[in-house]
């Protein structure tokens, strides 16, 4: 078999903040395999980026993927591995599986040597708008444990508009309001699941690690599944400092590529709790790998996965195979919820908060591209 063409779909996503990066591999047997490269922001980047991959991968044997990851990897070394470079060899990496898995008869997680876990353990986002109150936050938490999730993240210090949020904070150093508007969102929320929820707070790399350390501290009470991204993510040492610091696990590596972003992470144990994006951190076999790292520091695994649903699939897969996984993210109350659904043969089996992992070959579905040319960013 051999890579006759690779091809990218660009989709609207999330709020249209997140737009959604496909990726076709077609082969001259006539699979198909689709993934994901959504990165952002500058989706038409991480597309090109695709492109320029392409003549490293068509007329390759698809069953290669190491092969294939490494030339690609190797092929774009000198313009730096990371953001849109990876996020396209991801999206790549991901179809080539599903290629190999359609080809085989068999999903991918039993390609990766089979299931740890029979269903896939989610997480999801507390939403309030623009009413930032302490009871807003727990009515909200409250109607998503209702949904059947059994534990959420709430971002308490995420800006409103869209400018903001991709800049990021320019002062690191945190109020007194805002500490306190935060644990009163937390203790409120934490009332109103009960013990038994996880519940995480996303600081969303937007503070110094004092200004980390003392929030935390004051939110040891309220029993944390983690604490994500209480500083930015290039100074290691400053992570391991808050980790070593406080009482609440740590978590962080949305903002990571490939397994050599997380070896340091990892030896400095500045984290509890590590979160490769697939799209991020090179695909499906690098997330395995990183798991496997992760597994000899004793470190759990919570995939990061704002994306789409085939992202959702393919985090799945790799959840589901790793014996340190804790729980996967997914965005299941956004604005795009109405065709979240459509663009796939299929839509998620998600049942009282868990992943149903699909048993059909590969990722276990298809996209619907009748549905997905409404929603198109290409013209």
């Amino acid at each position: 078999m051999k890579i006759t063409d690779v091809r990218t779909i660009l989709v609207r996503g999330r709020m249209a903040l997140v737009p959604w990066v496909f990726v076709q591999v077609y082969t001259d047997q006539g699979i198909v395999g689709t993934g994901d490269a959504t990165n952002y922001p500058g989706v038409p980047v991480v597309a090109q980026a695709v492109h320029e991959l392409k003549p490293l991968v068509v007329g390759q044997d698809p069953f290669n993927i190491e092969l294939i990851w490494q030339r690609m990897y190797r092929g774009q070394y000198y313009i730096g591995i990371g953001g849109a470079v990876v996020a396209a060899m991801s999206g790549i990496e991901i179809a080539l599986w599903d290629v190999v898995g359609k080809a085989l008869g068999a999903p991918i997680y039993n390609l990766l040597g089979g299931r740890c876990c029979e269903r896939v353990r989610l997480y999801t986002h507390v939403s309030v708008g623009d009413t930032r109150t302490a009871s807003a936050y727990a009515k909200a938490a409250e109607k998503l444990v209702k949904d059947g999730y059994t534990a959420i993240k709430v971002s308490p210090f995420e800006p409103h508009d869209r400018q903001t949020f991709l800049a990021g904070r320019l002062n690191l150093s945190i109020t007194h309001e805002e500490r306190k508007r935060a644990v009163e969102a937390l203790r409120a929320i934490r009332g109103s699941v009960g013990p038994d929820v996880g519940v995480a707070v996303d600081m969303n790399g937007r503070f110094d690690p004092r200004a980390s350390i003392t929030l935390a501290r004051e939110l040891e009470g309220c029993d944390l599944m983690f604490y994500e991204e209480p500083v930015p993510p290039e100074n290691v040492d400053a992570m391991a400092r808050v980790c070593a610091a406080i009482n609440i696990p740590v978590a962080t590596g949305e903002r990571r590529f490939t397994r050599h972003g997380f070896r340091e992470i990892l030896e400095r144990q500045a984290a509890d709790v590590i979160q490769p994006d697939v799209v991020r951190t090179g695909g499906i076999m690098e997330t395995k790998k990183i798991a496997a790292m992760a597994e000899a520091y004793y470190v759990s695994v919570a995939p990061h996965n704002p994306n789409s649903p085939v992202s959702t699939l393919a985090s799945a897969h790799v959840a589901a195979n790793i014996p340190n996984f804790l729980v996967l993210e997914i965005i299941s109350r956004d604005v795009d919820a109405t065709w979240r659904d459509e663009v796939l043969s299929e839509p998620l089996n998600i049942d009282q908060g868990y992943l149903v992992l699909p048993e059909r070959p590969g990722l276990g579905v298809d996209l619907n591209l009748e549905a997905i040319a409404k929603y198109s960013l290409e013209g």
